[in-house]
């Protein structure tokens, strides 16, 4: 079944139970690092975009990335990549 669901595209991974744990821990501390406000963002904007037509969800995706750029905390990762890419 997993790997159908992969197939199709329902899911981007599959993984044995050995490594499901273990994958599953390492995902959550990878969305973990990024900025509470755009995970939060993120969350809402899925949750809408089911009772939205496209253009008005586009819309309410645009606003809400407008939020995210006028934040000390883009500021911040901003300079991490930079720094991390050798900036």
């Amino acid at each position: 079944k997993a790997k159908k669901a992969k197939e199709i595209g329902l899911v981007n991974k599959v993984y044995p139970d050995s490594k499901l744990e273990e994958e599953t821990y390492r995902i959550a501390r990878h969305i973990g690092e990024h900025s509470m406000m755009v995970l939060k963002f993120i969350k809402n904007a899925v949750r809408i975009s089911y009772q939205l037509n496209t253009n008005s969800g586009f819309a309410y995706e645009k606003k809400l990335l407008a939020l995210c750029f006028n934040t000390k905390e883009k500021d911040e990762g901003v300079k991490r990549f930079l720094k991390k890419e050798g900036f």
